[in-house]
């Protein structure tokens, strides 16, 4: 096996390792089942490596059948790893956007089995159908694209549209890269030729996707910053209950701010009571509500209001808000 084939497939799966380890910590910390999507999405991903690792060891010495370049390898395990990888990152983008509905989560997933399954059933052997096969995995990944920025761009709730939106920048960078792994997909597969046998690159462009490679990449950085972030704000909190199903749009919210509450405190040094006063001025709690709740009066209500939208430069509730979901 070629040296740079070899650490290069050693890099991935140890920042795969890395960020499904932090991720399960991020999960026993904070006790909320929608971490263990992040967790589930490395863990597949390590699987898919190591599945394309140990045929490539196994058969390093071994000359390849060229005419076997553009068949499919294990297409069963291949189609359920990719489901694997590809639910998981689906039920991440669905947290994001509120989606409980069990048909909304998993039945993408059943068609995109599907999908491969007739492409592999019905198909003659060929670069068109190896081409298919992969797309396939593309083709979800432009409608979880799709979906979010029509549910994004369709809402009137201006809290959804203010959190979604600080995930523009994650939705061009994937936009992006599906883009090049479709276009890396097409050139390889059905432009370029065949790689000469004793070339090592027969056996890499057979197997892998760099493009796929950065998307993954690009995940476990958002991922792992992610955790770590959390491990470090939670570390002296004691946990939260996990979320039941089912839940309301109320507790969506609630989940929402107080993932992003921690952060956002420690950048503007609020204290206890003022963290505690802007999370239910965020639920939108007036100031007699928070009073009668936090068994305090209204004027020192409104001081701690008066003190939050000074350190958070705000002149508004509204404004204040806008700033906690654009942080």
């Amino acid at each position: 096996m070629n040296g740079v084939v070899f650490a290069y497939t050693i890099v991935l799966i140890v920042v795969c390792v890395t960020a499904a380890i932090l991720s399960l910590a991020d999960f026993f910390v904070c006790l909320k089942r929608t971490v263990l999507a992040r967790v589930g999405f490395f863990v597949f991903y390590i699987l898919d490596l190591v599945s394309i690792f140990g045929s490539e060891w196994l058969v390093q010495n071994i000359p390849f059948d060229l005419s076997e370049y553009y068949a499919i390898d294990s297409p069963v395990m291949k189609t359920l790893l990719s489901a694997g990888v590809l639910q998981c990152l689906w039920l991440m983008v669905t947290h994001i956007l509120d989606e409980h509905d069990w048909r909304i989560q998993f039945l993408p997933t059943c068609a995109f089995m599907a999908g491969c399954a007739i492409v592999v059933l019905a198909m003659p052997v060929g670069p068109v159908r190896q081409w298919m096969f992969y797309s396939m995995r593309q083709v979800y990944l432009i409608f979880m694209l799709v979906y979010a920025y029509v549910r994004w761009h369709a809402s009137s709730d201006e809290t959804f549209r203010h959190r979604v939106g600080k995930y523009r920048r994650s939705f061009v960078v994937m936009s992006v890269l599906v883009g090049c792994i479709l276009l890396e997909d097409t050139l390889v597969i059905l432009v370029l030729p065949i790689p000469s046998q004793s070339s090592w690159l027969t056996l890499f462009l057979a197997s892998r996707n760099f493009s796929e490679n950065a998307m993954m990449l690009y995940v476990a950085y958002l991922c792992i910053r992610k955790a770590v972030r959390q491990l470090q704000l939670r570390a002296s909190e004691a946990p939260t209950a996990a979320a039941t199903t089912g839940e309301s749009r109320k507790q969506d919210l609630a989940s929402h701010i107080e993932d992003q509450l921690p952060a956002y405190a420690s950048t503007h040094k609020l204290s206890a009571r003022e963290r505690e006063v802007l999370g239910m001025v965020l639920e939108g709690k007036d100031n007699r509500t928070i009073a009668n709740e936090l068994f305090l009066s209204e004027g020192t209500v409104k001081t701690h209001v008066h003190n939050i939208m000074k350190k958070t430069g705000t002149s508004s509730r509204d404004e204040l808000k806008t700033d906690f979901w654009r942080a």
